[in-house]
């Protein structure tokens, strides 16, 4: 097989990696919203409060625990692909070197680490209050 055809291949694979990715966090976003509906709305309505509250605060936080997980695993496959589409295409290498400048602020770090990390404070704090 030609450098080109690997070069294809690579990208496909990145492509379906990163789809997956994307379709992982908006998976939990929207369990994490679904969640944030219910523990609003039993702050409103006559249920016992603390023992919701502590329900969906457990089932918040292991989602997020789960959402990380998931996430870094997929990335670690997308990691090793950047790394084979850097050897074969010194335009990719470049732009991985401009858009990684800020390791902390990159898309990688927010999605995968920065907000499950605040999610799980959110409820932890949102589950210790709920009384």
């Amino acid at each position: 097989m030609s450098d080109i055809d690997n070069t294809d291949r690579t990208w496909r694979y990145y492509k379906h990696a990163d789809d997956l990715q994307h379709r992982r966090h908006q998976l939990f976003l929207t369990i994490e919203g679904i969640l944030l509906a219910g523990f609003v709305g039993s702050q409103v309505a006559s249920l016992p409060k603390l023992r919701v509250s502590i329900i969906l605060g457990i089932i918040g936080i292991i989602a997020a625990l789960v959402w990380v997980t998931l996430a870094e695993t997929v990335q670690r496959g997308m990691d090793y692909l950047n790394d084979e589409l850097k050897r074969s295409d010194s335009v990719y290498e470049r732009y991985l070197q401009i858009v990684r400048r800020q390791r902390w602020a990159s898309g990688r770090w927010v999605m995968n680490i920065w907000v499950p990390v605040l999610v799980i404070i959110a409820w932890a704090f949102s589950a210790n209050r709920g009384a």
